[in-house]
C-alpha cells in the first residue's frame, strides 16, 4: 500500500480503497480527499481498475485520485514485473520501467510528479522516476538477502518531499527503516529492531509527517504494527498484538486510525482499522475477492539419469490447501484445508486420494505439521482462540493432546527414534523426553528461527539470518534455570556452519533435511521463479535442481520431500488471474 497526500478538492469527490486480486497481499487503502462527503445517498461499489493478461499488484493511487501506479507482469512479456500507470477512469496504461528485477511498491511523491519504486535482484534498489515517463534515477540500494518474491510494500515518500522512508538492511541483520534523503542519498535508521527478528516493513508516515507506522515482523514473518515518531532514536509503540501476516497500511487522513490488511479471521485478508493509539480493532470490509486458493502440487526429483518431471496438481479443492508434509515411510500426507469452512489438518495417501480430517477447531490457525518417526502421531501448532501451543493427534483421528513445554516453545520436532522432543525457545535450540521429563538446551545461539532433526538422529539443524548451521544431537549445555543469560550470545560445542552457496534462508519451512542432503527453496534474483536446489551430504557441494513457478507463498510455508527423496510437495497458485479493483465510496 503506498501513502498519498490529500488531494486539492475537485468535482468528482470520491473516497477509495484499492486491493489486488493477487496472493493473500491485499495492497490497500489510499486516501485521496481529506474529508469526504457523508451523505446517506453514497453507496459502497467496487470498480475493477485492471483486467489485463497477466498479474498486476502493488496497486498506488495519485494524489488527486486521477491515476493508478502498479507493478505488471504480463503474458507476453518478461517473466518480471515492472512499473505501469493508467488513468482510473480507463485507458491504456504507460510503462515506466523495463528493469532487470522484479519492480515494486509505487510511492508518489506529494505533488504528484514522481514515483519512487523498489527493484529486487542482486540487491534491493530504490529509484525515482517521472509520473509521466522519463529516465530513472537511483537513490539508494541495500541486501536483498530474505526478501519475498511478492514482497509487502516498502516504500513512501515523507510528507514534505525531500526524503523517502524505505526498507533495507545490511549483509547481516534484520530489516530496518531508513530515512532516505533525495539530495544527498544520505541514508538514516529510524528504527532498531532486535537482532534476531525479520525486521521492519511497509513505512507509511503519519498525515502531519511527524510519526510513522510500520510492521515489525518476528522470526517466522509474521507481523504487528507499531508506531514511531519520525526521529532517530526513537521509542516504537506497538499497537497490534495479533502475530499476523500484514500486507499494507495506511492512515484515514486526520490521523486518528490506521487502516491494514490482515488475516486475523479465518486465515483470510481482510480490512481492518485500529485507533492509531491503539486498542481493538475493528473489521472495515467483510469479504475480498483475494484470488488465492493455492493447491499442493507435486514435482518427481531426479531420477538416476537425472531427469526432472514437470510438476502437477496432487491435491486440490474450492478452498486452500498447504503446510503438507510427508510421513516418514512417505505412504500418507499431512495438510492443512479450510475445505470444510475452517482450517483443519487432514490426512490422505500419497496419490491425494481418501483424504480425512482429524481436527475440528473453530477460527484457528495450525501451522507446522510433523509426522512422528513411526507414523503414529502428528504434532503440530496452534493458534486459536484463547489456546495457543503444541499439540500432537494421532493419524488416525482423536483427541489432541497438549506438550507441556516451556511457554512460548515453538517449532517442535521428533528425535529420529522417537524418545524427545527437540524445540525452539527463547531462541535456542532445546529437547526434552517425549514423555515428559527435564528438558536440556542443545545450542547457545541466540537466533535460531527454523530447526529440523537429521532423519539418522546424528545432528539437529538449524537456520538463522547468518545461514544453516548443525550441532550434534546429543549435545547438552544447561537447564531451565541454570545460571544462563537468557538470550545466548556464543556458539555451543561442535556448532558448524553448512555452506550452501546462495542460499539466504529468508523463509522458515523453506528447507527440508533427507538422509542423502538438504533441499532448500530459494527465490531467483531477477525472477519470480524459486530454484530448487540439493546439497549433498557426501560431496559437501549444492546444484540446481530445477526452477519451479507459480509457488505460493502464504503462511505457513509448504515445502516438503518424502524421505526416499522421489517427491516433492508445494503449495501452487495460478498467478495468471491477479488483477486490480478499487472500492469506491469507502468509509
Amino acid at each position: 500500500m503506498a501513502t498519498t497526500a490529500a488531494a486539492k478538492p475537485h468535482t468528482k469527490r470520491r473516497r477509495f480503497v484499492l486491493y489486488a486480486g493477487i496472493a493473500a497481499a491485499i495492497l490497500a487503502a489510499n486516501w485521496v480527499i481529506d474529508r469526504l462527503s457523508r451523505a446517506p445517498d453514497l453507496k459502497f461499489k467496487t470498480v475493477v481498475l485492471t483486467e489485463f493478461p497477466g498479474s498486476q499488484t502493488s496497486p498506488a493511487l495519485s494524489p488527486d485520485g486521477r491515476m493508478v501506479a502498479f507493478a505488471w507482469m504480463g503474458e507476453k512479456r518478461d517473466d518480471r514485473y515492472h512499473m505501469f500507470v493508467k488513468s482510473v477512469d480507463g485507458g491504456q496504461p504507460l510503462a515506466l520501467t523495463q528493469g532487470a528485477g522484479n519492480e515494486y511498491s509505487p510511492a508518489w511523491s506529494p505533488d504528484g510528479t514522481q514515483l519512487a519504486f523498489a527493484r529486487a535482484g542482486e540487491r534491493l534498489e530504490y529509484f525515482v522516476v517521472p509520473a509521466v515517463g522519463g529516465a530513472e534515477r537511483k537513490v539508494a540500494d541495500f541486501n536483498a538477502a530474505g526478501l519475498d518474491p511478492d514482497p509487502a510494500p516498502l516504500v513512501s515518500w515523507s510528507r514534505d518531499g525531500r526524503a523517502l522512508l524505505a526498507s533495507g538492511k545490511s549483509e547481516a541483520g534484520p530489516w530496518r527503516i531508513f530515512r532516505i534523503s533525495l539530495d544527498t542519498r544520505e541514508k538514516q535508521a529510524v528504527t532498531m529492531p532486535a537482532p534476531d527478528i525479520t525486521g521492519d516493513l511497509t513505512p507509511v508516515p503519519s498525515p502531519d509527517g511527524r510519526s510513522f507506522a510500520f510492521v515489525r515482523r518476528d522470526q517466522e514473518g509474521r507481523g504487528d504494527i507499531y508506531t514511531a515518531p519520525l526521529e532517530p532514536g526513537s521509542q516504537a509503540r506497538q499497537i497490534t498484538f495479533d502475530r499476523r501476516s500484514i500486507r499494507g497500511l495506511d492512515w484515514t487522513p486526520d490521523g486518528r486510525k490506521i487502516i491494514f490488511s490482515a488475516d486475523r479471521l479465518d486465515g483470510a485478508q481482510q480490512l481492518w482499522r485500529i485507533p492509531a493509539g491503539g486498542g481493538s480493532a475493528s473489521q472495515v470490509v467483510k469479504t475480498l475477492e483475494n484470488g488465492q486458493y493455492p493447491s499442493l502440487w507435486r514435482i518427481e526429483l531426479p531420477d538416476a539419469a537425472g531427469k526432472t518431471r514437470e510438476p502437477g496438481p496432487l491435491i486440490s479443492s474450492p478452498k486452500r490447501e498447504f503446510g503438507s508434509q510427508y510421513s516418514p515411510d512417505a505412504k500418507r500426507i499431512a495438510f492443512i484445508s479450510d475445505r470444510s469452512g475452517d482450517n483443519q489438518i487432514w490426512v490422505c495417501d500419497s496419490n491425494g486420494d481418501d483424504a480425512v480430517q482429524l481436527t475440528s477447531y473453530k477460527g484457528a490457525e495450525l501451522n507446522r505439521l510433523r509426522w512422528s518417526p513411526d507414523g503414529r502421531q502428528i504434532m503440530y501448532e496452534l493458534n486459536g482462540r484463547g489456546i495457543e501451543g503444541v499439540f500432537t493427534i494421532s493419524a488416525t483421528g482423536g483427541s489432541p493432546k497438549r506438550v507441556n513445554f516451556q511457554d512460548g516453545a515453538k517449532s517442535a520436532s521428533w528425535s529420529a527414534d522417537g524418545k524427545h522432543i527437540y524445540y525452539r525457545w527463547r531462541r535456542s535450540i532445546w529437547k526434552m523426553p517425549a514423555e515428559g521429563g527435564e528438558a536440556v538446551q542443545v545450542t547457545r545461539t541466540a537466533d535460531a528461527w527454523d530447526m529440523a532433526v537429521s532423519p539418522d538422529g546424528k545432528y539437529v539443524f538449524f537456520a538463522n539470518h547468518r545461514g544453516l548451521w548443525r550441532v550434534p544431537a546429543n549435545a547438552s549445555i544447561g537447564k531451565p534455570g541454570d545460571d544462563e543469560p537468557e538470550v545466548p550470545t556464543s556458539r555451543g560445542p561442535e556448532e558448524k556452519r553448512i555452506e550452501l552457496g546462495a542460499f539466504r534462508f529468508g523463509r522458515p519451512g523453506s528447507w527440508v533435511v533427507t538422509r542423502k542432503g538438504i533441499y532448500t527453496l530459494e527465490r531467483e534474483p531477477g525472477s519470480r521463479g524459486m530454484a530448487l536446489q540439493f546439497f549433498d551430504f557426501a560431496s559437501e557441494q549444492s546444484r540446481t535442481v530445477t526452477t519451479i513457478d507459480q509457488v505460493w507463498l502464504g503462511w505457513p510455508p509448504t515445502f516438503t520431500v518424502s524421505q526416499d527423496g522421489r517427491f516433492a510437495l508445494y503449495s501452487h497458485v495460478d498467478v495468471s488471474s491477479g488483477h486490480l479493483s478499487m472500492y469506491e465510496n469507502f468509509r
